[in-house]
C-alpha cells in the first residue's frame, strides 16, 4: 500500500489515527462520541455531522476542509 491514496473519511480518520497512537475510545472521549461511534465511522457504517467533524480534525491536528470535503459536507 506505498502509493495508495486515501480516499475515504473512514480511511483518514483511521490513518490520522494510527499515527497520533491515539486508540478508539481516546479519540471518542476526546470529541464526545463512544469509541463504538468511531468505529462505525472508520468502518464507513456511519456519517458523522459537520459539527463531529470539526472536533475530528482539532483532535487528530489534521485540516478541517479536507476532512469535510471528504465526508461530502
Amino acid at each position: 500500500m506505498a502509493s495508495s491514496k486515501t480516499t475515504t473519511l473512514a480511511d483518514k480518520i483511521k490513518e490520522l489515527r494510527a499515527e497520533k497512537r491515539i486508540g478508539i475510545r481516546e479519540l471518542g472521549r476526546m470529541v464526545d462520541v463512544s469509541g463504538m461511534h468511531i468505529s462505525n465511522l472508520e468502518k464507513g457504517k456511519s456519517a458523522p455531522s459537520p459539527e463531529l467533524v470539526r472536533k475530528l480534525a482539532a483532535a487528530l491536528e489534521a485540516d478541517v476542509d479536507e476532512l469535510l470535503h471528504l465526508a461530502d459536507l
